[in-house]
């Protein structure tokens, strides 16, 4: 059933279903991400979303994975949905674009960033900042000038070439993403090609029994997670059918097994424990799991982004968001 829906759209009605639950319990986390965020523009931490940092001052750095709320902005700005408040307000791109000037701020001049402690290289926070930042700007491109990006990006995208995290396969797929999402913007089709390279890398590292390497072992969500950025960058790329590849059919189908009738995850034997679930690649290939774990929130007992902590919530919220803004008549390769 899986590789039926990942060569060939099921129709419209999970998405259907899919837009107005998900839209709205992320319109409904949104008030919690901006109280998150360094909002008075005289505020010498203008845009930071660090709470901890900006406000409390119990950190020495700013943790740049927060700096991702200027995506979660800039989709709740653009989403169509009744009951959408933040819906065309010129604020959210304010806000957004301090967000992104934060986050190129705290940018190392290779191009990294720290996620917890001083002089620290992060390639998770590097690779998942880094596409949300060029994503914020690609969706805002004719709300505001982001030609300042340009350099911050360049930068972004060599180290993240020149560095890989092979045992993380989230963060892999996230790099892959980035680069493809850098290279798009940057009108620069040999970042682009590397960003194809990290994918088939990652696509090639998938065990026989269908999951992507997390420290060695399956995990529930963060397989949720590198399915997502890996329909996310076959989007962009709609010349590699990247999703009738068949190893990603296998870690739909290995994920599928794992997560019960209200969106429940059957974590025994799992790297990593994780039970919450990006829904975008598994609503968008129309999947059993997507159903049951869109009953499960409906239900309220499978982990939304309100169930979370600051930090992950974020992430979770921006695929909600990602989902409920897909196109209905998006194609599955």
């Amino acid at each position: 059933m899986c590789q039926e829906a990942l060569t060939t759209m099921h129709g419209s009605s999970p998405l259907v279903a899919a837009r107005p639950l998900l839209g709205g319990m992320a319109i409904d986390y949104l008030p919690r991400l901006l109280g998150l965020g360094d909002r008075d523009p005289t505020s010498a931490t203008f845009g930071c979303f660090d709470r901890t940092y900006w406000h409390y001052r119990l950190l020495d750095v700013a943790n740049a994975r927060y700096q991702e709320a200027g995506l979660a902005m800039a989709l709740a700005y653009q989403l169509e949905f009744d009951a959408n408040p933040y819906r065309g307000r010129p604020i959210m791109i304010d806000w957004a674009r301090a967000a992104v000037e934060c986050w190129v701020g705290n940018q190392h001049r290779d191009g990294s960033v720290h996620e917890v402690y001083p002089y620290e290289r992060s390639f998770c926070a590097t690779s998942f900042s880094t596409w949300a930042t060029a994503e914020t700007a690609s969706r805002l491109a004719d709300e505001a000038d982001w030609s300042f990006l340009a350099t911050p990006l360049a930068r972004a995208a060599r180290w993240l070439q020149a560095n890989e995290s092979p045992l993380v396969a989230n963060q892999r797929a996230a790099a892959a993403l980035a680069l493809i999402t850098v290279g798009q913007w940057l009108h620069d089709d040999d970042v682009v090609r590397a960003g194809a390279g990290v994918r088939r890398r990652l696509l090639e590292s998938e065990s026989p029994e269908g999951f992507f390497p997390e420290y060695g072992g399956g995990d529930i969500g963060y397989q949720s997670l590198t399915l997502s950025c890996l329909v996310q960058s076959a989007l962009k790329t709609r010349q590699e059918p990247i999703l009738g590849h068949e190893s990603v059919a296998r870690a739909v189908a290995w994920l599928d097994q794992r997560v019960g009738p209200e969106g429940q995850c059957d974590i025994r034997g799992t790297s990593r424990g994780t039970q919450w679930l990006y829904p975008l690649a598994l609503v968008f290939c129309g999947c059993p799991a997507g159903t049951r774990l869109l009953d499960g929130l409906r239900a309220r007992r499978a982990i939304s982004p309100a169930w979370l902590d600051d930090r992950y919530s974020i992430g979770l919220a921006i695929d909600y968001l990602l989902t409920a803004s897909l196109p209905e008549d998006s194609p599955c390769s």
